[in-house]
C-alpha cells in the first residue's frame, strides 16, 4: 500500500511538470519534433500500422501533402519529420491528438519518447535547450 501511494505521488509530481496534453506541439523543442519524425519514419513491425503514412491519415493530413512528402524523399529522406513539421502548423495540432494517433497505431515506443520529451522540455531537464 505504501509503495503504491509513493508511486502515485511521484506520478502526480511528474504530471505537474509536464507539458499538458492539450497544449500545441510547438511547445516541444525543434530537435524533439525531428527525433519524433525519425521514430515515426521507422516502420513498426506491428501489422504495418506504424508508418508515417498511417500517422498522416490519423492526423488528417491531406493526401496531396502526403504525395508531396513522398515525392521529396530523395532530397528529404525523413518523411516522418517533414510530416510532423507540416502538421504542427494546424491549430488543432496538440500533444493529445498526436499521442492518441500514435496509441491507435500501437506505437507505444514513440508515445514513451514523446512523454519523456514533454517532461524534459518543461523542466529544463537533461537534453533541454
Amino acid at each position: 500500500m505504501v509503495e503504491w501511494a509513493t508511486a502515485a505521488a511521484a506520478t502526480a509530481e511528474d504530471d505537474r511538470y509536464m507539458i499538458g496534453e492539450g497544449e500545441h506541439v510547438d511547445r516541444l523543442r525543434e530537435c524533439d519534433i525531428e527525433r519524433l519524425g525519425v521514430l515515426v519514419g521507422e516502420s513498426s513491425t506491428v501489422g504495418g500500422l506504424g508508418d508515417w503514412k498511417t500517422l498522416a491519415a490519423r492526423l488528417g493530413v491531406d493526401n496531396a501533402d502526403v504525395r508531396n512528402i513522398e515525392a521529396r524523399r530523395a532530397v528529404r529522406p525523413v518523411p516522418g519529420d517533414e510530416l510532423l513539421k507540416l502538421w504542427r502548423r494546424k491549430e488543432y495540432s496538440t500533444i493529445r491528438v498526436l499521442r492518441q494517433a500514435l496509441r491507435d497505431m500501437r506505437r507505444d515506443d514513440v508515445v514513451q519518447q514523446l512523454d519523456c520529451m514533454r517532461l524534459s522540455t518543461y523542466t529544463g531537464g537533461p537534453g533541454s535547450g
